[in-house]
C-alpha cells in the first residue's frame, strides 16, 4: 500500500547492482512508507536470512527537511503505512528477516547503532533522509562508519533541489563528502545521475 512510485524508477539500476552484488545486513536513512525497505526484503530476502534496519523521524519537520510539505497528521499515517507494508513484505519473505525500527534524528540513531552494533557491521546503506545538504553530509559521515570494508553506499535524489533554498540540496552534501578528502577510501561506482553508489575500500 504506497501512496506514490518514487523508486520503481530506481528498481532497474537496483536490479542490475543486486544481481551481482549481496547483502545480509542493510541500514535504510530514510523509509517513509517502506516502498525502497519491501523491495530490499523481496530481493535479498528471497536468497538467505536478512537483517534490515530502517531509520525515520515520520514526523512534519524531517518531512519538510526530506522536501515534502505534510499536513498535520500525514505522517502518523504514513507511519502506520509503513509498518503495514514491512509486515507484508516480511510475512511474505522465504527466508527469516530482522527489523529493526529507529524513530528519530539519523544522526542520533546513527551514533547509538555504532554503539550497539560496531563499526563496519552493514553490507549496504541507503541513505534518503533529509535533502538538506549538511544532514546528507552528516548522515554520509556516521553511515561510512557503519559501512564494512567492500560495502555499498547509495544515495538518493542527487540532482534533487529546492529553487527557494540553494542549501535544499543532497548533491551538495554528496559532492562535500566525496571530495573532503577521503576519496581514497572509498570508489564511486558509474551510476544514472539520480542516484550515487559508493563502494568503501577501507577505513
Amino acid at each position: 500500500m504506497f501512496s506514490n512510485q518514487w523508486h520503481s524508477e530506481n528498481v532497474p539500476t537496483w536490479d542490475k547492482f543486486f544481481d551481482a552484488f549481496d547483502a545480509s545486513k542493510v541500514l535504510e536513512i530514510g523509509s517513509y512508507e517502506g516502498q525502497s525497505a519491501c523491495w530490499l526484503i523481496d530481493k535479498l530476502a528471497a536468497r538467505h536470512p536478512l537483517e534490515i534496519h530502517c531509520v525515520d523521524r515520520w514526523d512534519s519537520i524531517g518531512a519538510y527537511s526530506a522536501g515534502l510539505n505534510p499536513k498535520p497528521g500525514d505522517m502518523d499515517e504514513v507511519e502506520q503505512r509503513f509498518n503495514h507494508n514491512l509486515d507484508k513484505a516480511i510475512l511474505s519473505a522465504p527466508h527469516p528477516v530482522t527489523v529493526g525500527i529507529h524513530r528519530g534524528e539519523s544522526w542520533r540513531e546513527m551514533m547509538h547503532l555504532i554503539v550497539q552494533l560496531g563499526a563496519g557491521y552493514f553490507d549496504f546503506i541507503y541513505i534518503d533522509g533529509s535533502h538538506l545538504a549538511f544532514d546528507v553530509l552528516t548522515d554520509a559521515v556516521l553511515a561510512f562508519k557503519l559501512l564494512r570494508p567492500g560495502g555499498f553506499m547509495c544515495f538518493d535524489d542527487y540532482i534533487w533541489g529546492d529553487g527557494s533554498n540553494f542549501l535544499a540540496s543532497p548533491k551538495l552534501g554528496i559532492d562535500g563528502f566525496v571530495n573532503a578528502g577521503i576519496s581514497v577510501m572509498f570508489k564511486v561506482l558509474p551510476t544514472p545521475c539520480t542516484q550515487v553508489f559508493l563502494q568503501k575500500v577501507c577505513e
